[in-house]
């Protein structure tokens, strides 16, 4: 490890934030090689980086919208079971279509009443029209009566009182209820899609790879050692170092006379 490091030098340029690889080997083919292995190497490592940071990025996100799908298919679950159990549909929609029940049989009750009124001060209340007009208003009232049962408990025509029990208003009350809670579970799994789609394009922003600008090349001729220089040093040095001692030797004699 010491001896790599001082046979490889980085250089790192902070204006350009360009990163130089020198590598010094005894050959040029092992220089080359050693290059291509580094670059491999931190090509592999900052890739594993930058695929974990998405990973985590991509995780939160994913686990959001995993959760609200999971309350919303528990909901679904519980709107079918609320339907199948009181074999209706839409509440709101059967209520409607009972509003305009109660509106035809008050009308044809309303026609049959006024065509009992004009024939009151021609027949007596014996006569057989009379008698069928009595049955269909008393038939149209039960009636009449039963549809508003179905509808809701409440008082009627002076305070009578109508059905009781399981009712179109209580089964709109809860599947209301149930419509709001999926609504709000709908446009909060929107918006989970919507957070999981921006973390992805964020991650895929975000995300880091080694780019080699100069492939490791071949070396064309040696740098190092330079022998000259060495030499030249080494007989510098070595002659310094022999003057020094020929002035010693010289000094000790001098004061030795």
């Amino acid at each position: 490890m010491k001896y790599l490091a001082r046979v490889i030098s980085i250089y790192f340029d902070t204006s350009s934030q360009i990163m130089t690889l020198q590598v010094q080997a005894f050959s040029p083919e092992d220089a080359q090689r050693i290059s291509a292995a580094i670059l491999d190497i931190c090509d592999e490592l900052v890739n594993t980086i930058s695929e974990r940071a998405r990973q985590d990025t991509m995780r939160s996100a994913e686990g959001e919208v995993a959760r609200v799908e999971l309350q919303l298919a528990a909901h679904r679950e519980k709107i079918a079971a609320f339907r199948q159990s009181q074999q209706e549909v839409d509440p709101t929609a059967a209520a409607g279509q009972q509003i305009q029940l109660l509106g035809n049989l008050e009308g044809k009750m309303a026609a049959t009443r006024a065509q009992l009124g004009a024939l009151a001060g021609v027949l007596d209340d014996e006569s057989p029209s009379v008698k069928s007009l009595k049955r269909q208003i008393a038939a149209m009232g039960q009636e009449l009566e039963s549809q508003r049962a179905k509808m809701g408990s409440g008082t009627q025509n002076g305070g009578a009182t109508q059905g009781t029990g399981p009712t179109l208003t209580s089964q709109i009350g809860v599947y209301e209820d149930l419509v709001v809670d999926l609504d709000f579970l709908q446009r909060a799994y929107f918006t989970a899609l919507a957070s999981r789609e921006a973390a992805r394009i964020e991650a895929d922003r975000m995300q880091r790879y080694l780019a080699a600008f100069v492939q490791p090349s071949l070396p064309e001729k040696s740098l190092y050692p330079k022998r000259t220089s060495n030499i030249l040093i080494f007989i510098a040095f070595a002659t310094m170092l022999w003057s020094i001692g020929v002035m010693l030797v010289y000094v000790v004699r001098e004061h030795s006379s």
